[in-house]
This record gives structure tokens, C-alpha cells and sequence, in this order.
């Protein structure tokens, strides 16, 4: 969506916008929270307070401001009791340096300077003009929000990437439980999108993943007897070995890992200390594993866009081993196994 349309979004939901709040809006969609993050501590004490001083309001959680971008309104975060530190985690994941952001900025500025002398809006386009000439004669940086917006909006809100809105529905879940170690297994089709939930998550909750991929079968176990079983394609043994019984230890937890480039063992893997531990992959919620996992997602995928995305990121050649072995082997043990419907969360990221 262009940004002009996230600009008159502004300008009909916050009535008192003023030329210093075209300002802000603009370096925040192009630049994100970068500014604020020079002091971590810093940026930690005085969002906590914040937090604390905001009332909880039955509010849109967020409201885009650009594709990238929106604003998580601390008292929607609130009302929905949702973990502020999940919060201030996608805050901080969230700063990335910006390409040519400059340019983008002036860019944005002109566009909204050339909306605001063409429509009605409660911006004087007179104003606004000597407005934006003071502001660049003095160098292009962040601003704070007007003392009218300030008066009028109240605003209280952190600017956050809107990949990590997706994470709302299992933020919430995860929130209901308040005390002890917390895992989450992420199951689901190849190129479902797993791996990137689960970093995303590993991004708000501080968590350390486990891939399932570390787990592949190694070729002196590939008989016939074990490939004809339903969830056979994984070397659940020394998952529960090496990770299972350690799972909800809140402290470094060090597994080998299988490397499929050699096929053969590999180095190690550390997962750090938290509370959180995240066990992404296919064949993550097989049944030998009893019901070691707190919160069990299932990422759905439509077949044809599962073809597309595995042959753009592995080729023709391993498209057709995914087809005629790796994809019916998931299959047969997502339903001989009712994975889908045994998870607490069915999700299609796309």
C-alpha cells in the first residue's frame, strides 16, 4: 500500500495531527524506533515506567504506518494482558538500518506536503510548507510529537516491524501461563514457514530454538522398516536422548547435530539459558514425545503455493525429492498421527 494511504489513516484517526506529527510519522515509517535504542538500559527503564503509568484500554492493538511499520498502542497491549517484555523484545528486533533512508524520508515529506496543499485536512498548507523548511534547515532527525497531539491523542505506543503482529493469537496463549519453563513446538509441512515463526517468536520471547532438521535421519538407520513408518524420517531417539529430557531446564542445553550437506554428524548446537525453548521442524509433535510441549502450533500451506516456494528456494531437481519422498513421509504422519487437530494452533502464515 502506498504511504499516502497510511498518512490519511493518520489524519482521520487522530484529529489533532499536527506539521511536527507529519514529521515524526514520516521518519518512523523509513527509520523505525533507531533513534531510541542508543541507550538499552535506558530504553528499558523508561518503557517499563511507561507501561506501567499507561491504563489499559480496549484499543486497536496496532495501526500500520507504513508496510513495514505500525505503532503497538501500550494500552491495547494491556487491555489484551498481553507480557510487556514480549513487547519491548519485538521493539528492539525490530530496529534495522535502513538503505538511503534519507532520500526515502524527503521523499515521504514531499508527497505528504503535496497531499496536505491538495486535500482538506486540519493542516494549514501554508504553515505546513515553512514548517518543513525550518525543519530541514536544521538537519534531517527525529522529532517528538507535538504538545497538541500530545494533549489530544495521549499517545503512548513502540514502533514495531508488522511481521510480529502475526504473533498476537500465540502471544496470547503463551501469556496465560505465568510461572516455570515454557516450550513450544512448531510443526507442520515443508516450506510452511516454520523456521521463520519460529525465529519471530524466538524475537519476542527471548527463547532458544531446536530444529528439527538436526534430527535427520542418518543413512545406516534408512531401512525400509523405518521409512515405512508413520514419523519414522527423524531420529526421535536421539531427540529424546539428548533434548527431551532437558527440555524444560531453564539453562544451556547442547546437542550433536546431523549435517545433511555431509551426511553424517556434525559439531554441536548450544541453545541458550531462558525460560523459553521453541522446537521448530517437522515431526516435532511425534507421539513418542509425549506431551512435552506447552503450546503445540501447526502451520498449514495451500499444496500449489508449498510447490512454488520449495522450488524457488531448492530447485527443480529437489522439488522432485521433496515430492515423491520427503512430502508424502509428512504427510503420512501428520494423518496417521492427527497432528493438525491434536495442536492448540492452527496458523497459515500466508
Amino acid at each position: 500500500m502506498e504511504f499516502l494511504n497510511y498518512f490519511r489513516q493518520q489524519l482521520n484517526n487522530h484529529s489533532s495531527i499536527q506539521s511536527q506529527d507529519v514529521i515524526k510519522l514520516c521518519f518512523q515509517a523509513v527509520f523505525g524506533a533507531e533513534h531510541l535504542l542508543s541507550n538499552l538500559e535506558g530504553a528499558s527503564n523508561y518503557f517499563y515506567k511507561e507501561y506501567e503509568l499507561t491504563p489499559a484500554e480496549n484499543v486497536s492493538v496496532y495501526e500500520p504506518i507504513s508496510d513495514d511499520f505500525c505503532r503497538v498502542n501500550i494500552a491495547g497491549w494491556k487491555y489484551r494482558r498481553l507480557n510487556p517484555e514480549f513487547l519491548f523484545n519485538i521493539f528492539v528486533a525490530s530496529v534495522i538500518p535502513v538503505e538511503d533512508g534519507e532520500a526515502i524520508f524527503l521523499k515521504l515529506l514531499d508527497e505528504t506536503t503535496e497531499l496536505i496543499s491538495q486535500e482538506t485536512t486540519n493542516i494549514s498548507a501554508g504553515k505546513h510548507k515553512l514548517f518543513i523548511q525550518d525543519y530541514l534547515s536544521q538537519g534531517i532527525r527525529a522529532v517528538h510529537h507535538s504538545q497538541e497531539y500530545r494533549d489530544g491523542e495521549k499517545p503512548a505506543y513502540r514502533i514495531v516491524n508488522r511481521k510480529y503482529m502475526k504473533l498476537l493469537p500465540i502471544l496470547e496463549k503463551i501469556g496465560q501461563k505465568d510461572t516455570g519453563s515454557y516450550v513450544i513446538s512448531i510443526d507442520g509441512p515443508a516450506a510452511s514457514g516454520k523456521s521463520t515463526l519460529s525465529k519471530l517468536l524466538a524475537d519476542a520471547l527471548g527463547a532458544g530454538e531446536i530444529h528439527m532438521d538436526d534430527f535427520f535421519l542418518p543413512p545406516e538407520l534408512r531401512t525400509g522398516r523405518r521409512l515405512s513408518e508413520a514419523g519414522g524420517n527423524v531420529h526421535y531417539e536421539r531427540f529424546i536422548a539428548q533434548v527431551l529430557m532437558d527440555i524444560h531446564k531453564e539453562e544451556e542445553l547442547i546437542y550433536s547435530a546431523f549435517d545433511c550437506s555431509k551426511m553424517a554428524m556434525g559439531g554441536s548446537v548450544t541453545v541458550k539459558a531462558s525460560k523459553y525453548r521453541i522446537v521448530e521442524g517437522s515431526y516435532s509433535n511425534h507421539p513418542l514425545f509425549g506431551e512435552y510441549a506447552d503450546l503445540k502450533i501447526f502451520i498449514e500451506i495451500d499444496k500449489n503455493l508449498q510447490k512454488n516456494r520449495i522450488l524457488d528456494r531448492n530447485g527443480p531437481k529437489m522439488w522432485e525429492r521433496f515430492n515423491n519422498e520427503w512430502i508424502p513421509m509428512e504427510d503420512k504422519y501428520f494423518h496417521t498421527f492427527s497432528i493438525p487437530d491434536k495442536s492448540d494452533i492452527k496458523i497459515r502464515l500466508s
